[in-house]
């Protein structure tokens, strides 16, 4: 009699449930509704209302050009949790510019007051595709699934954005797949609306109650790289290797014939050395380049094209544009001597969004291209140009063991503080160790390496990375934070848990980052302020997938790392050399170690 007794109170509570806590209708539940006619269009608080219009059924936000502040329009809902269901087109011909017009930000804002709010959006950042979501009013980091790429095959048409606020959490879903996770802990304002930038084009935006027993995510998904790949699970490129490979030498080629002619003293320096893009001609300005990384990977590119051609005039280009970046370094009696400097402008060392300043992160990757090319030529000038660097940023070490990020080389002010790339530093403190026994080279190596493990790592602020982006601007990438998997996947017999941190920052990758686009998979995009998917992203993701392969025998990765390596084969994005040489710096290693024929 018991168990009955229990089963019947049991009953009666769920039909209790049934009866009061079932969900309403979506009529039922609906707090605001545009309307289809936007005839509840005047109850939304705008800014600049005279930018937003109904044409055709449509309403459309058309800015200025140069103008690219964000345009709410918002109203108080009363409540902190519900959902939020917006139609966007994207290519609609009453906005004639708006597939060249980059930057187009169309989406959802929620727990908005005066001084703070959440935002999802759909978005063209540097005329990419992508899923994104921020927080407004605060300096407080976003998160680590607050933006995922989109293919740009399937931008255009229309697209079905929803928001669900629940509690501290908040979901965001692109045509119902969930794309972006957010935290809004302490966020309590309780308008509502959208928000857009430049242009937008809107059909319907509704705000509803959410239907009982709601669920909301606080991650999303794993991309499974092979899944739905089919027979084979490898996607083919479109062109083979090899090609890629001759492209890459036409190019080089084409560089040395056109050389700096508007640069004094310098006009037989191949073009790359003073542009970072084939399209800026001798005349133009400004023209500039990003020596410290950039160069970096031409001289690799280079070294490694002669490996594969046997052609020594790629050897000597490598060593010549060594023999420019020990010319061209900090002065010997600046704050920060010795250094390379991450921007040349016009012709001239730093400027652009440097300034005045040098990156500290990027003294690493020239480093340790240093004590590679120290290592084949058996030359003592690269072996010192490598210790200058290093024995610049062992006096800026900070003493829990980063470095900053932008720092004025003539008085040592840093004008951008935080980055989360150490990794290179790091991994130039080691070489240096191997070669010299300094035990000063391995204490900074250790204690920058803890820094690292204690901060991004458990964070997942991969921030500050790029010479483009402006302080303040903090753009979440994967380039410092795969080669960190890298290293750790490289010292994972010190500690087991440095393969499940690998791991996990290769899961992240492939779901925030990679898409299928013009038959290529996995493509990777750059940055969360420039989702582009580019060939040398692809291709260093390929890297972190066949070392977790090599590490781990799984298939899953080989197949992974394949697929990627044909995809960044087969492009070669915007005319940047940086892109152009990732071919051989990068894919020929690959396409030996995975054997591809």
């Amino acid at each position: 009699m018991r168990n009955l007794r229990h089963v019947d109170v049991i009953g009666f509570i769920l039909i209790f449930l049934g009866i009061f806590l079932s969900p309403c209708s979506a009529q039922d539940r609906t707090v605001y509704d545009i309307g289809k006619n936007f005839e509840n269009l005047g109850k939304l608080r705008m800014d600049d209302p005279e930018h937003w219009k109904v044409v055709d059924g449509v309403l459309i936000l058309n800015a200025a050009k140069d103008d690219f502040a964000a345009k709410n329009a918002t109203v108080d809902v009363g409540m902190l949790d519900y959902q939020i269901d917006v139609n966007v087109v994207v290519g609609d011909s009453r906005l004639k510019d708006f597939a060249t017009t980059q930057n187009v930000h169309a989406g959802i804002i929620f727990r908005h007051d005066a001084k703070r709010a959440g935002v999802f959006y759909l978005a063209k950042p540097c005329n990419g595709w992508a899923a994104l979501a921020t927080l407004e009013g605060t300096d407080r980091f976003r998160g680590k699934e607050t933006f995922k790429g989109l293919s740009y095959d399937t931008r255009r048409g229309t697209h079905h954005l929803r928001a669900i606020v629940k509690g501290d959490w908040a979901n965001f879903y692109v045509d119902n797949e969930l794309c972006c996770v957010m935290n809004v802990s302490g966020f309590s304002g309780t308008e509502v609306g959208l928000q857009t930038r430049m242009q937008a084009s809107i059909t319907s935006f509704t705000v509803s109650k959410l239907p009982y027993g709601t669920r909301i995510y606080k991650q999303r998904p794993v991309t499974n790289l092979i899944a739905d790949l089919g027979k084979g699970k490898i996607c083919p490129g479109t062109k083979p290797w090899q090609q890629a490979m001759a492209d890459t030498a036409k190019k080089i080629d084409k560089a040395v014939a056109d050389g700096s002619p508007d640069v004094v003293g310098m006009e037989k320096m191949p073009n790359y050395v003073y542009r970072c893009v084939t399209y800026m001609p001798a005349g133009q300005v400004p023209f500039y380049a990003y020596p410290a990384f950039h160069h970096s990977i031409i001289m690799n590119g280079l070294l490694n094209y002669y490996d594969y051609s046997k052609d020594k005039k790629y050897f000597d280009l490598a060593i010549q544009l060594a023999d420019w970046e020990l010319g061209h370094m900090t002065p010997a009696d600046c704050y920060l001597p010795n250094m390379p400097y991450s921007t040349t402008m016009n012709g001239k060392m730093g400027g652009n969004v440097d300034g005045d300043t040098i990156m500290l992160d990027k003294a690493g990757i020239m480093g340790t291209t240093y004590l590679r090319i120290y290592r084949l030529t058996n030359d003592k000038k690269y072996l010192d140009g490598a210790v200058g660097i290093a024995e610049t940023l062992l006096s800026v070490q900070k003493p829990e063991g980063r470095w900053q990020n932008r720092v004025r080389y003539d008085n040592g002010d840093a004008t951008q503080d935080y980055t989360s790339n150490q990794i290179f530093n790091i991994v130039l403190m080691d070489g240096l160790y191997q070669i010299t026994n300094d035990s000063r080279y391995d204490k900074s190596s250790k204690l920058a390496f803890k820094w690292l493990m204690d901060n991004p790592v458990k964070s997942w602020r991969w921030t500050g990375y790029y010479e483009d982006v402006a302080p303040g601007d903090e753009s979440i990438g994967n380039w410092d934070a795969i080669e960190t998997a890298r290293y750790l996947i490289l010292h994972r017999n010190q500690n087991p848990a440095y393969l499940k941190i690998a791991h996990d920052i290769s899961d992240w990758v492939a779901t925030a980052y990679c898409v299928r686009q013009d038959g290529l998979w996995p493509f990777t995009h750059e940055q969360s302020c420039c989702m582009v998917p580019m060939n040398c992203h692809t291709l260093h993701y390929a890297q972190l997938l066949n070392d977790l392969y090599k590490a781990t025998g799984d298939s899953y990765y080989r197949d992974a790392a394949i697929s990627a390596t044909n995809a960044g084969l087969s492009t070669d994005n915007e005319g940047w050399y940086s892109l152009t040489f990732t071919s051989p710096y990068i894919g020929l290693p690959l396409v030996r170690e995975l054997n591809m024929k």
